[in-house]
């Protein structure tokens, strides 16, 4: 996502919000909108996953990891990668 922005010279705040960082590419791109749902499971993970103590099981993992090559699947359309 924030890859997207940088392609677009925009400029976003230092942060892992995922569902921020959508927001603020929604007005370069509309189809962007559906991958709100994905965004915002993979949320969680984008920092407290790196630290001892977030357990997940087998199932949740296999959750992000289709909603992370959702994701980077249409930001490559979009991105023209």
């Amino acid at each position: 996502m924030k890859a997207f922005l940088e392609l677009h010279r925009r400029r976003f705040p230092r942060t892992h919000d995922l569902m921020l960082i959508l927001n603020i590419g929604l007005p370069l791109e509309k189809g962007l909108r559906t991958l709100a749902n994905e965004l915002s499971d993979l949320n969680p993970y984008s920092v407290i996953a790196r630290y001892p103590g977030l357990e997940t099981t087998p199932d949740e993992a296999r959750r992000a990891i289709r909603a992370a090559r959702k994701v980077r699947g249409m930001l490559r359309k979009v991105m023209r990668l």
